[in-house]
Order: structure tokens, then C-alpha cells, then sequence
């Protein structure tokens, strides 16, 4: 498809052809970009991998990545004090130590 436009951009005679046929081809990569995205989120989120989504002028980068990193450190040491503490219930609870 795109090799279908390509050509006919380069082989088109007017400049609104040309606009025309620019925004077609855009509209059509994005669209597959798009698709692609959603196969990324899905494939991610199937296997619980979180994914951190940036803008692309480089605002705020270093505090949101700070942040996500903190919630996984907070939801780790929550998983291993949730584990401690079964452990510690099981000795206490134990009659044969």
C-alpha cells in the first residue's frame, strides 16, 4: 500500500495531489502504528510488565521514572513484610519448636 502511494506521490502533477496524498500516507502509518501499540500494551500487560509512557520533549522524565520506580520498591516491601510476617505466624503458631 505504502509502495502504492509512494509512487503516485512521486509521479502526481499538482500540489494538492501531493498534499492529498501526504495526509493518506500519514493517516495510513499512524494507523499502523497504532495497531502496533496495542499489540505492545497488550503483550505487556499479559505478562505484568508495567510500562512507563514518556513524552517526547523530555518534561518531567527523571520524576516520573523516580516515581514508578518507588511504587514498585513500596509494593515489594510490602510483599516481603506480607511474607516475613506469614513466617513469623507460622513459628508462633508451631507447637513441635
Amino acid at each position: 500500500m505504502l509502495k502504492i502511494i509512494n509512487s503516485i506521490l512521486f509521479n502526481s502533477s499538482s500540489d494538492y495531489d501531493l498534499i492529498y496524498i501526504y495526509i493518506l500516507k500519514l493517516l495510513i502509518v499512524g494507523n499502523l502504528m497504532h495497531k502496533k501499540s496495542l499489540l505492545k500494551n497488550n503483550i505487556l500487560s499479559k505478562y505484568n510488565i508495567p510500562l512507563i509512557r514518556l513524552t517526547t520533549n523530555g518534561s518531567r522524565e527523571e520524576n516520573i521514572i523516580r516515581s514508578k520506580l518507588d511504587k514498585i520498591v513500596d509494593n515489594n516491601i510490602n510483599i516481603y513484610t506480607n511474607i516475613i510476617l506469614v513466617w513469623i505466624n507460622i513459628l508462633i503458631n508451631d507447637k513441635s519448636i
